[in-house]
């Protein structure tokens, strides 16, 4: 104090708390009017992992506290909720003082959110406040993020104490598959899930080649990664019977680890379907679909489907049974590989299974009989091969060639001409 009763002083440290977090400020200067400090270190709360960030020109007097001037702004760098999750969320701002109505101190963030999901990241605009308490609310804003090769772009998203949250979502398949979407509900993404709620959700339908699949699954979690398992029908257009427009399948799709889009086929069985609890009458076990006029049904098929590049690959094994039947049995049987790729860029080519069947138009119930193998006795038997199927697509060309892995089947045989080049 000096000798006109005035005091003023200095101290090395002073450590204050507010909103849960600390502040420390260093070498500070204090008089009648208040405390000043040159420079402070900021410890934010456990939810934010104790980011820190470095505030010059603190003060304190009878208005309160402030950083320097009302437009100040601190970069600041955090993680919200875990850091060692298979998920992350970070984020990147400018962090301010506020003051609330109660006259209690926060901060507010605005910046970039970041949202890591196995190798996918996305990023949008946010908003984020730390109340008195510590708990820590905010907002994003047009945040899309990739699970299992499917987009989801959230809605009103928002951001509560670590985990990111919205009330819907709108889940999108890859353009190259219809690019078609639907909408999910109570969507929650924390470092280590992502959640819809509700259980099964209906995905869009989706359409490769001239194979279109109409499914609800279940997101589930594997490793690192995650999988929607998925179960409905398979439809392909001028292919259908009485009662049965559509094959029943098992489906998972992923993002393997070079983040191309992949769709497991495999035909459903009764435990599947009480699983996915599928209420549509189209899904059906003994369902079979007539082959236009070949005289073939199909009854199953398996297989994957890959998008990668803009580039969709089609390997699926069929099995075929022929309508011609001797007593109770058909008189002939076909398994097949498939394989086929097509390019949605530039050119739009509308190729899939229901096209490369064109290659049994060749078979004609009346002529079934020429490739059925007898035995001495002349009894027909149930004629069983696995048939391959290459397919060689260029503008407005289809090849197709099959075989047998024995060769003691083979049928070869080209299409040509316009495929839906648009």
């Amino acid at each position: 104090m000096d000798k006109e009763g005035k005091f003023s002083g200095t101290l090395a440290q002073l450590s204050l708390t507010v909103a849960k977090s600390k502040l420390e400020l260093s070498e500070l200067e204090f008089d009648a009017e208040g405390v000043k400090a040159k420079s402070a270190t900021l410890t934010l709360p456990k939810v934010l992992n104790e980011a820190k960030a470095t505030i010059n020109d603190v003060q304190i007097d009878e208005n309160g506290l402030s950083f320097g001037d009302a437009n100040v702004k601190v970069p600041v760098e955090f993680t919200l909720g875990k850091t060692d999750g298979d998920n992350k969320i970070t984020g990147k701002g400018d962090l301010t003082l506020a003051l609330a109505k109660d006259r209690t101190y926060g901060f507010a963030i605005e910046g970039t959110i970041t949202v890591k999901i196995a190798a996918q990241t996305a990023e949008a605009s946010g908003q984020l406040r730390v109340d008195s308490n510590g708990a820590t609310r905010g907002s994003l804003d047009g945040l899309k993020v990739t699970v299992a090769g499917m987009e989801l772009a959230l809605k009103s998203a928002s951001i509560e104490d670590g985990a990111i949250k919205a009330g819907e979502a709108t889940l999108s398949v890859p353009k190259a598959w219809g690019g078609l979407s639907a909408t999910v509900y109570q969507l929650s993404i924390d470092g280590d899930n992502v959640n819809i709620g509700g259980g099964a959700f209906k995905l869009p339908e989706i359409k490769a080649g001239d194979m279109v699949l109409s499914l609800e699954g279940k997101l589930k979690k594997e490793g690192a990664g995650y999988v929607i398992a998925a179960g409905g029908s398979l439809k392909m257009p001028n292919m259908g019977g009485k009662g049965c427009s559509g094959l029943g399948v098992a489906v998972e799709i992923y993002a393997d680890a070079n983040q191309a889009v992949v769709m497991r086929i495999e035909p459903m069985t009764a435990a599947q379907v009480d699983t996915f609890q599928l209420r549509k009458v189209s899904v059906s076990l003994q369902c079979t679909i007539p082959l236009g006029a070949s005289g073939f049904d199909l009854t199953s098929i398996s297989g994957t489907l890959t998008l990668s590049n803009n580039v969709t690959k089609i390997e699926v094994k069929v099995t075929m049974e022929s309508q011609l039947r001797v007593g109770s049995f058909n008189a002939l049987t076909a398994n097949g590989d498939m394989g086929i790729e097509y390019v949605k860029n530039p050119y739009k080519f509308e190729i899939g299974l229901g096209a490369s069947m064109k290659i049994f138009s060749m078979f004609e119930a009346a002529r079934a009989r020429a490739t059925m193998r007898f035995t001495d006795g002349d009894v027909p038997f149930l004629f069983k091969a696995e048939m391959n199927i290459n397919a060689v697509i260029a503008k407005g060309e289809v090849k197709l060639t099959a075989w047998t892995k024995d060769n003691r089947f083979h049928l070869t045989g080209r299409i040509y001409g316009e495929v839906g080049v648009r």
